[in-house]
């Protein structure tokens, strides 16, 4: 299994440039050596046009995703080649992969599984980027860049094989985003269960993760609606998992982690009737900064989540941000009516009424399609979603701290001193039960099923600090995030958007299933060729000086894991 270090550039064993153009032939031309995406901020490469463009666009997800060895998550990268320190400071390629391919081709695929094989070389799977994790970057490794692969095929009715259902459904190819399968539904009158960000792949780490959505109150998780997956295995075969055809994998995929078991072509979900949806958006901030202002403010917040438990019984989904500035919430309802709406949240207005809240902006909307609805998350975020902007620290809160005074004022007054001490909280609720789920049996943490909402804890990505200060960040997530796991102690967090330093990342991102997990990784990837920081299997490997991943002969801290150092 784990035998020796990966090799890198400068090894006597690293690939000639020989041997990487008879590589490039095999792949029909398509392989891209990386020039790290800031270099013309820095060196004799310095370009102070490019440089202010780069800047500008640095937090924009779609300016990382067209490039192939970019990633949407600064904290990864080590300040290998960054546009926002001195002209004279480095810019080397680092954590960044050394080559990339631009696959058309299962056969790309295969070919760049053998080459990585053969050579000894970090093996990395990569879509647009958009990953919290570290997952879609390696110090020499060679990634698949699957961005290209787009084609969608939508089905009138499914008939595989071990599944009673028998309804519309869509086959996505691995460069899919959920934004580009949202549009399509919505043009033939359907909706897909998927993300809300842009830049989020479909059918990457999104749906093997998980994946929550604004329909997982009413249909489940993402994982939830695949019936089957396309695959190709690090042995280079091509193969089909579903419920009549290795089953296990199938179980993994949905649910157990991306970039963990196979290459995944390919997936086939169900798709339902579009809706109209009912919208509920409010806005307010305290009145002024003295402390009987402040107090009102938290008031107002905990009458607010007090209330929130009542919606997602109706199908509700919302997300909400607040921190001692502001509260700013959308409220999504699917298939209800205003007038239904109005009556569902006439308390919590009334509790706004008798604190003397005025919000600034207070309004119900209806749309007629999902999709049309869904901008309204983006108004959330300020009208866009950011990337590379904040550190991110999550953990699922279970519907049990809602049920009594006790509980509600411990998640209450943790959440306020998370805020205090310089946090900011994104929560985003959904119930995907298993009843609303239809009963899966699949990999996605049980957590899930009895959630209330999911608690992310942000903290804010200075740019221009010192990598020291950067790198501090980190433990302050960790150290304010394990306040909501005291309170929470048995849910865990959501594997996609959480703590990448948590160092009980495999009970909190995989509870039960870990060992089953390890289990079925050890027979699709026995050579342990797919690697993930915070990925089932994870801590074989650590990284050393000059971010060589090495098998690790203790249990990694999650620096280790991850190669970020002091520079």
């Amino acid at each position: 299994m784990l035998s020796r270090c990966k090799t890198m550039p400068g090894d006597p064993s690293w690939p000639d440039a020989a041997t990487w153009a008879r590589f490039n032939e095999s792949v029909d031309g398509r392989l891209i050596r990386t020039t790290p995406i800031a270099s013309p901020c820095h060196g004799t490469n310095y370009d102070v046009i490019k440089c202010d463009v780069i800047k500008s666009q640095w937090h924009q997800p779609t300016f990382h995703e067209e490039y192939a060895s970019s990633i949407m998550a600064p904290v990864f990268l080590n300040k290998s080649c960054d546009p926002f320190t001195a002209v004279d400071d480095q810019c080397h390629i680092g954590a960044y992969v050394q080559y990339s391919v631009d696959v058309a081709t299962p056969d790309h695929v295969v070919k760049t599984l053998a080459f990585a094989k053969e050579h000894n070389i970090r093996f990395v799977v990569k879509n647009t980027g958009h990953d919290y994790m570290g997952k879609s970057t390696g110090a020499g490794g060679l990634a698949v860049w699957m961005h290209h692969l787009t084609e969608r095929e939508w089905i009138s009715q499914y008939n595989g094989s071990g599944t009673p259902y028998n309804g519309p459904a869509v086959k996505a190819h691995a460069g899919v985003t959920g934004d580009i399968l949202e549009g399509d539904a919505e043009s033939r009158e359907q909706v897909v269960v998927a993300g809300q960000c842009p830049s989020v792949g479909f059918t990457g780490g999104y749906i093997q993760g998980g994946g929550h959505s604004v329909l997982s109150s009413l249909y489940g998780m993402a994982a939830d609606q695949v019936l089957e997956f396309e695959v190709i295995t690090t042995d280079g075969e091509f193969v089909r998992a579903s419920a009549s055809e290795n089953v296990d994998l199938f179980w993994a995929l949905r649910g157990g982690g991306g970039g963990t078991y196979g290459i995944v072509w390919s997936v086939t979900v169900k798709t339902y009737a579009d809706m109209p949806v009912t919208t509920v958006r409010v806005l307010y901030q305290p009145s002024s900064s003295d402390i009987s202002a402040l107090n009102l403010h938290w008031q107002s917040i905990a009458t607010y989540l007090t209330e929130s438990s009542k919606y997602l019984s109706s199908g509700a989904y919302h997300v909400v941000y607040f921190d001692n500035d502001i509260f700013h919430v959308a409220l999504l309802f699917p298939k209800k009516t205003p007038e239904e709406v109005a009556k569902l949240t006439q308390p919590w207005f009334n509790g706004l009424q008798a604190l003397n809240i005025s919000p600034a902006i207070s309004e119900i909307v209806q749309y007629p399609t999902v999709r049309k609805a869904t901008v309204l998350v983006y108004e959330v975020f300020g009208g866009d979603i950011l990337t590379g902007t904040d550190l991110y620290g999550a953990r699922i809160l279970p519907q049990r701290l809602w049920e009594t005074e006790q509980s509600r004022s411990a998640l209450f007054n943790t959440l306020r001193g998370i805020v205090d001490d310089g946090g900011h909280v994104l929560d985003i609720a959904v119930n995907p039960s298993k009843e609303v789920s239809g009963n899966p049996n699949n990999a996605v943490l049980p957590a899930f099923r009895s959630m209330h909402s999911m608690c992310v804890v942000l903290w804010h990505w200075n740019d221009t600090a010192s990598w020291e200060e950067q790198f501090s960040s980190t433990n302050t997530v960790t150290t304010l995030t394990s306040r909501l796991a005291k309170i929470a102690p048995e849910t865990g967090a959501y594997l996609n958007e959480a703590d990448a330093f948590n160092p009980n990342w495999k009970q909190d991102y995989y509870g039960e299933n870990y060992d089953r997990l390890l289990r079925i990784k050890d027979r699709w990837d026995p050579d342990q060729l797919l690697y993930g920081t915070t990925a089932v299997g994870g801590d074989r490997w650590v990284t050393v000086e000059g971010g060589r991943l090495c098998p690790s002969m203790k249990a990694p801290t999650p620096w280790e894991r991850l190669g970020l150092t002091f520079m």
